[in-house]
């Protein structure tokens, strides 16, 4: 650490493992130490996301003859018919989550599991505003070589969702508003920071932007939005709802 900044090892291998990083509110309590959060199933569904997250870059980035993409969709078929053997159905919450303790492995922004989020590590301890760092991918590229504006606005809004949770605020976007300064490069390591900006009553106001982990000082985009505080159990009403 540098004047109070995290100095970022570009030569170090990649320390993804973040588990709690999705408050839900009047359900998460805080947030948990790795270490005991790990079990096997975790670790096999981390597995297998990795695995489909390099799969769906090589699906966008394949240039095969087409008899080769035939066989390929058809072996793809017969893996995809395995995991629909038993599913999770209407159920909210898989059984590798922990709401409680902020673990949904497949949040679509920082989930550890679904192989459309970015590769995502989000510090324990936050260093003022940083909350950590992520990196884009083939899979979410808009502008080539860059990042779509949509998967950086779907990012912003979870940074600023788990800025709110370590306030103790966590809640719903009510308002949502973006701005774009600059492209967002892929395979890039990209610092990510948040902070919660007002509070009233049930309302939370809060700002995210993202940099490049080399020049912090240079916003590529940032985020405003509105929140609002869920009652105390009502987003634990909607799992026990959809359980079963």
């Amino acid at each position: 650490m540098e004047d109070g900044k995290r100095v970022v090892d570009e030569s170090a291998p990649p320390a993804t493992r973040r588990f709690a990083v999705d408050f839900l509110p009047g359900v998460t309590t805080q947030l948990v130490e790795d270490k005991a959060l790990a079990n096997p199933a975790r670790d096999s569904a981390i597995e297998l996301g990795a695995a489909a997250r390099r799969f769906i870059e090589a699906v966008v980035s394949a240039e095969l003859p087409p008899q080769e993409i035939v066989e390929i969709s058809e072996a793809i078929q017969d893996v995809a018919s395995r995991l629909e053997r038993v599913s999770r159905g209407s159920r909210a919450a898989h059984l590798v989550d922990d709401p409680e303790a902020g673990v949904r492995m497949f949040n679509p922004a920082v989930g550890l599991a679904n192989p459309v989020a970015p590769p995502v590590h989000l510090y324990e301890d936050p260093i003022g505003t940083e909350l950590g760092w992520l990196e884009f991918n083939r899979v979410h590229e808009g502008v080539p070589g860059h990042a779509h504006g949509g998967f950086t606005a779907l990012v912003l809004d979870q940074l600023m969702t788990r800025a709110n949770g370590l306030a103790g605020r966590a809640g719903v976007t009510l308002r949502l508003e973006v701005e774009y300064h600059r492209v967002v490069p892929l395979r890039e390591r990209l610092a990510v920071s948040a902070e919660v900006t007002e509070r009233k009553g049930r309302k939370i106001w809060a700002r995210a932007w993202i940099t490049k982990a080399s020049d912090p000082d240079v916003y590529l985009a940032s985020a405003t939005g509105l929140f609002l505080e869920l009652p105390a159990g009502r987003l634990a009403e909607l799992f026990e709802r959809q359980g079963g």
